[in-house]
């Protein structure tokens, strides 16, 4: 953080405040001087002085009130072969996710902060592992301040590593002992690093009983399905979780997570969610009743009343959270679809302070980087946005969210060349992308060229997640070309798959089959 930026603080307006403040004041003092005799030369430099004193000293309160968020030191866990979600990579996973809350649990949160593994895994790109120098890029662009890297054995039961300090990536210790199982390995570890970084340490209850390397198999895997977005098989292995260790609160956490993002996809599409709530509330009663002090456990109560509506209990699940586990940066996301009058006790004037402090405490939570995109979108700062996105990209320039919100801006500024290579990089890593196809497709369109952008449109409607909008632009096309009848075939198609009362692209279709249909009654039974 440079000296502008923790001079301004969070204060609204920042130092620019301060200079109006001052200039205004010496201009009045300076306009009394002048225009009248009420004032002469010394009386002037001490209403000056005075004057720049009060603003001062206003500043430094409002800052006071506003100060910059702590500068904790950071400590992530790292795998020595890098974040494969290869089957075979499971005890790394798993290894981790126990490091990581015997560390939270063990190191104050207000001097540490411990990244997340599944943020790790979602950011880091496998070709930063193929190079020393890009890691330490990497971990210098997290602000690490030590990574312990750990490698496992398997077979001789035995766990080698190393943390080093950044930036210099010196050796601070090496560690190696032998081990029982995934648990008893985390603990160990999480001990050793407690003593060499932060000796005073104050130890809480566990939040779970402890459980066989089978359970953290199954819970890992069912993660793995989950970050490469296989639903199906993540709730397959999360629902074995629960049935199988019912004592484990791990299980009933991701499956209420993973039903909790189905529910937010579902309701975005205008569908019925209540009985997704409901099972979704059953499962984080019994994830309370397992461990009524785990923070995640609030998190996700927190989201869940957001989605009831019900913003009191929202709020009040949330700041419990935040009690038990202040670094929680999904619970600042969270809290940033609230009022802002239930979050201001916090420090936090406005939905774009929580998502800068979410990005500035965890620059791997992605979905801060997006959600500040989006507000930035909503609010036309078009170049904001644009900088969010290449800030995710910078982190890890694959990532599939931040290629096609960065495309879809580029396309409306009419950047098509730009847009081209960033839509085209999608599809080489995910050839069946619907929304790079659908974005090709429009912008093809836009440039007038009907053939490649119809070819990319039939492309994205023989996807799994077919975009019922590449319908309308397909109707449009055939117009253009004079076959009427396949137009109406399609805007029909598009009416059919309606996303409910507020698909614009929908009514749009409907209102322009009835202006077709009356200038050509002959089209009438066409299906």
């Amino acid at each position: 953080m440079n000296l502008y930026n923790y001079l301004c603080g969070n204060v609204p307006g920042g130092i620019s405040l301060l200079i109006v403040f001052l200039v205004v004041g010496w201009f009045i003092i300076w306009f009394v001087y002048h225009y009248t005799s009420l004032m002469d030369r010394r009386h002037l430099y001490r209403w000056m002085f005075a004057v720049t004193l009060l603003s001062i000293f206003i500043y430094g309160a409002l800052w006071i009130f506003w100060k910059p968020p702590p500068r904790k030191k950071r400590i992530a866990i790292v795998p020595q072969n890098g974040y494969s979600t290869g089957r075979v990579h499971w005890r790394d996973y798993a290894f981790q996710f126990l490091v990581y809350y015997n560390l939270i649990k063990q190191l104050p949160d207000q001097q540490w902060f411990v990244y997340p593994p599944e943020g790790l895994y979602r950011v880091a790109n496998q070709k930063i592992f193929s190079d020393s120098k890009a890691q330490i890029d990497f971990f210098k662009r997290l602000n690490c301040d030590y990574v312990v890297y750990f490698t496992i054995d398997s077979l001789h039961r035995q766990l080698n590593g190393q943390i080093l300090v950044f930036p210099k990536a010196d050796l601070v210790f090496r560690f190696q002992f032998q081990f029982n199982s995934l648990t008893n390995a985390a603990s160990k570890l999480s001990k050793q690093l407690c003593q060499q970084l932060h000796p005073l340490r104050t130890e809480q209850n566990t939040p779970a009983a402890v459980l066989d390397d089978d359970f953290w198999r199954t819970y890992t895997l069912g993660q793995f399905a989950f970050f490469k977005g296989d639903t199906l098989t993540s709730e397959k292995y999360f629902r074995r979780c629960c049935q199988r260790w019912p004592q484990a609160v791990w299980g009933y956490c991701a499956l209420a997570h993973l039903y909790l993002r189905k529910a937010v996809a579902k309701k975005a599409l205008g569908g019925d969610v209540n009985a997704d709530l409901g099972e979704i509330a059953a499962l984080l009663l019994q994830a309370k009743k397992l461990s009524p002090n785990l923070a995640w456990v609030y998190c996700l109560y927190g989201e869940y009343f957001i989605q009831r509506e019900n913003w009191y209990q929202a709020e009040r699940c949330l700041k419990q959270c935040l009690r038990l586990n202040r670094n929680n940066a999904g619970c600042y996301l969270a809290l940033s679809r609230l009022h802002p009058s239930r979050y201001r006790d916090l420090g936090f004037l406005h939905e774009e302070a929580l998502l800068k402090y979410a990005i500035f405490l965890d620059p791997t939570c992605i979905a801060a980087y997006l959600w500040l995109a989006d507000y930035y979108c909503q609010k036309n700062q078009l170049d904001d946005a644009i900088s969010q996105y290449q800030r995710l990209l910078a982190l890890n320039p694959d990532n599939v969210n931040a290629l096609i919100g960065l495309g879809k801006l580029y396309l409306q500024n009419r950047n098509f060349a730009q847009m081209q290579m960033l839509f085209r990089h999608v599809l080489e890593i995910e050839p069946a992308n619907t929304q790079a196809l659908y974005n090709l497709g429009v912008g093809y369109y836009t440039q007038g060229e009907l053939d490649t952008a119809a070819d990319y449109f039939t492309r994205a409607l023989k996807t799994p997640h077919v975009n019922p909008d590449a319908y309308l632009y397909l109707a449009y096309i055939h117009e253009k070309k004079g076959d009427l009848a396949q137009a109406v075939s399609f805007l029909r198609l598009r009416i059919h798959y309606s996303h409910g009362a507020n698909d614009s692209f929908c009514e749009e279709a409907r209102r322009h089959l009835v202006k077709l249909l009356q200038k050509h009654p002959e089209l009438l039974n066409i299906k």
